[in-house]
């Protein structure tokens, strides 16, 4: 028996395959088996609905949004998993102090209001 199990719903697996009605099982967060009648302690009736591994927005500007208090609540409640940044050949990292001044006031129109902490000086130290 799985920790929880997503009942019935149309999956699309990402492969590029035709979408098609299943069960999909999951353990500590991760999908353990995908099938007919499986069985869990909590078991959730998806049937209508869309089942997919996450979307990717390509394009977001994000550099600065992951310092802001609730950052990735509303991008996983859209289904979104994995955000590009720096997409326009700019982010907020790597740069150094000669040049912080200039590029952050260049990217507040983009990011919107910037946290003067914000760690620009290396890619390490910003992640």
């Amino acid at each position: 028996m799985f920790e929880r199990v997503l009942k019935g719903g149309t999956l699309i697996d990402g492969t590029g395959r035709a979408a098609f009605v299943a069960d999909l099982a999951m353990e500590q967060g991760k999908i353990a088996a995908i099938g007919r009648d499986l069985r869990g302690k909590e078991e959730i009736d998806v049937r209508g609905y869309t089942v997919t591994p996450g979307f990717l927005d390509i394009h977001r500007h994000g550099d600065a949004e992951v310092f802001r208090p609730h950052f990735g609540e509303l991008e996983l409640a859209q289904g979104l998993t994995s955000i590009v940044n720096g997409v326009c050949g700019l982010s907020l990292a790597p740069f150094g102090e000669a040049h912080r001044e200039s590029l952050l006031r260049y990217l507040q129109p983009v990011t919107g209001e910037l946290d003067p902490n914000i760690p620009t000086d290396s890619m390490e130290s910003y992640l």
